[in-house]
């Protein structure tokens, strides 16, 4: 897909794979056929000026794919129903067209990831805050903000879906557990160290299994760190730039992919 215009923010993929969702900097939000690449919707997410910083796809029943939510530099979060426009020409417009706006955070939304098997979801913003959310009800049910809170842009789900890691600015990624028995607590037991992040939104990615965790860092390197103990399994030399992202193969346990600032995407065995 090369027919855009302005850099991309994010990009995911709908759950059944068929389509992509892109963020871009000029706050639009374009929906691509994955097969032939074709521009199926085009979304104005945030206001005039302000980028679309991340796109999540709804993967909780019959909503799965069609729904999305769309974080933005204007504070808000955006419920889109890609099911009411279906042509090209059709654009969605962020204000007339959302399902739903969450709003309540004081700055930047940086990025957003369901929990609860996609009934609830957790926002993070340049406010130095975290915030969970009901889907299809735009309050706040809780509000975690702490002094010593830094800016954490990436959020990661462990696969079990009881914990929740932040890529925080203080050069740590720190882990909150999520169960109502949990109450959405720090736990100060998984903090991983080592890297350096700070100014830079590096990725975060679990293995399949959930043994591993996997971070970019701002000198390009790649780290690996064991889940259960916290510590350091590998440190990679990955690229000459910063190292912006990292993923694990959904179906592969041993084949990472990681990409960078110097223009390249690098698999790993």
């Amino acid at each position: 897909v090369k027919r855009n215009n302005v850099a991309i923010r994010d990009g995911r993929f709908s759950p059944d794979g068929r389509v992509i969702g892109t963020a871009g900097y000029n706050g639009i939000v374009n929906i691509w056929d994955v097969e032939s690449g074709q521009k199926l919707n085009r979304i104005v997410a945030a206001k005039s000026g302000r980028s679309a910083n991340c796109v999540r796809f709804v993967s909780n029943g019959s909503e799965s794919g069609n729904e999305m939510l769309v974080g933005c530099e204007d504070r808000r979060i955006v419920q889109f129903d890609l099911r009411l426009k279906q042509q090209e020409n059709d654009a969605f417009d962020g204000c007339s067209d959302a399902v739903l706006v969450y709003e309540s955070h004081q700055g930047s939304v940086n990025s957003v990831v369901f929990i609860d098997e996609g009934r609830k979801f957790v926002s993070s913003s340049e406010d130095r805050s975290l915030r969970v959310w009901e889907y299809g009800i735009p309050v706040v049910i809780k509000y975690i903000a702490e002094p010593e809170m830094y800016s954490m842009p990436i959020t990661a789900l462990h696969p079990n879906g009881k914990v929740m890691c932040c890529q925080s600015m203080n050069n740590e990624v720190v882990s909150y557990g999520i169960r109502e028995s949990d109450r959405f607590r720090k736990n100060v037991k998984k903090c991983f160290r080592g890297h350096l992040v700070a100014g830079y939104a590096c990725g975060l990615s679990f293995s399949p299994d959930g043994s591993i965790l996997a971070s970019a860092d701002s000198i390009g390197r790649t780290f690996l760190w064991d889940w259960k103990t916290t510590k350091l399994l590998n440190c990679i030399p990955s690229h000459d730039k910063v190292c912006i992202d990292v993923d694990w193969h959904p179906t592969i346990p041993n084949l990472l992919a990681t990409c960078s600032w110097d223009a390249t995407i690098k698999l790993w065995q």
